[in-house]
């Protein structure tokens, strides 16, 4: 998955863009079983640094996908995380993900891509089971 973030290079345009967020909803047919978010990576460009963020530890977010089913993981919400370099400048330190349903917003964007999703279910990551920093319940 990639989410170019005020990019000119980038074509795509955001499905949600507002003063506080811009993002965009995926929507993947796979095929049933069991999959897993395993970790992320998170390139940064700022005037003074840039940066890559990653897991030092693969992490466990399982999910499983039935026949016939539509299947809302959640609003991943990615925080930067402001560090310092020497000179005291801002520099990019990280980020975390906050999880939480916005699937009152998001499943209507995903079916005016895939008008086949009907009922769906709301399988929000257990996220103290997930057991890593990076993620946190977000209201």
């Amino acid at each position: 998955m990639t989410h170019l973030h005020d990019n000119m290079f980038s074509s795509v345009s955001p499905d949600i863009n507002s003063e506080f967020e811009e993002a965009e909803v995926w929507v993947w047919q796979l095929q049933p079983g069991d999959y897993e978010f395993y970790n992320f990576e998170v390139r940064s460009n700022s005037p003074y640094s840039g940066g890559t963020s990653s897991s030092k530890n693969d992490f466990s977010i399982p999910f499983t996908i039935k026949a016939g089913q539509t299947l809302y993981l959640g609003d991943f919400h990615a925080y930067g995380i402001e560090g310092r370099n020497f000179f005291g400048l801002p520099v990019h330190g990280g980020v975390y993900f906050g999880i939480s349903d916005q699937s009152a917003r998001d499943i209507p964007i995903a079916k005016r891509e895939d008008p086949a999703i009907s009922a769906f279910e709301v399988a929000l990551p257990n996220v103290s089971a997930i057991a890593s920093p990076y993620f946190r319940l977000t209201p």
